[in-house]
């Protein structure tokens, strides 16, 4: 009995360190897929700055948007009884972001797409108008259907991690996603003069 317990407990094992090796080199092959797209999106970009400088620094602010989502859920589900690891978490955040880097290259135009359809998957930041004036048309400009799919996948992921159902998952991705919405919608409001206040 104690025998095929410490079995059991050794193959659960390995097949944890199994699990985080395959989600480490996805989180790899998703950061190599973000600096080909920021890469190409640069050397279309007119400026003073290099193309690698500004494609290694969206690179950056990628990996630090990640790793700070991780740390936020990290304490959520914490709160809630359910430790998980910060590094689980961001190489999860991570390899969902791969959703975020197609709409961006579809938005660049590094993918070529019919406009209704580009529309469709990476919401009103795919217009070629210049509409996008307010705190809540800047917060809310990537709502398509990436990322909603983006959403799903990190839910999917936590949820699994937690060991919890995916409705809980979906739950704190997607309060975390709303409040991160407002808080830059209550942000650019703000530094444009503008608040709730009458």
């Amino acid at each position: 009995m104690v025998h095929e317990q410490v079995v059991h407990g050794a193959v659960a094992g390995s097949r944890r360190e199994a699990g985080e090796g395959h989600a480490r080199l996805t989180a790899l092959l998703v950061g190599l897929v973000w600096a080909e797209v920021l890469w190409a999106a640069a050397q279309h970009a007119r400026g003073d700055v290099s193309p690698g400088i500004m494609a290694l620094g969206g690179l950056g602010a990628q990996l630090m948007f990640c790793a700070f989502e991780a740390l936020v859920a990290a304490m959520v589900w914490r709160a809630q009884d359910r430790p998980v690891t910060w590094s689980a978490l961001f190489t999860r955040v991570l390899a969902a972001s791969a959703c975020e880097a197609f709409a961006v290259a579809i938005v660049t135009g590094h993918i070529p797409m019919a406009r209704p359809l580009a529309l469709l998957l990476c919401g009103m930041r795919a217009s070629t108008g210049t509409w996008i004036t307010s705190g809540f048309g800047r917060a809310f400009a990537a709502m398509g259907l990436l990322t909603l799919v983006r959403i799903m996948l990190s839910a999917h992921a936590q949820a699994r991690l937690a060991r919890v159902p995916l409705v809980r998952g979906l739950w704190v991705v997607g309060s975390l996603h709303l409040a991160a919405r407002l808080v830059m919608w209550w942000g650019s409001d703000l530094l444009q003069g503008r608040s709730f206040q009458p």
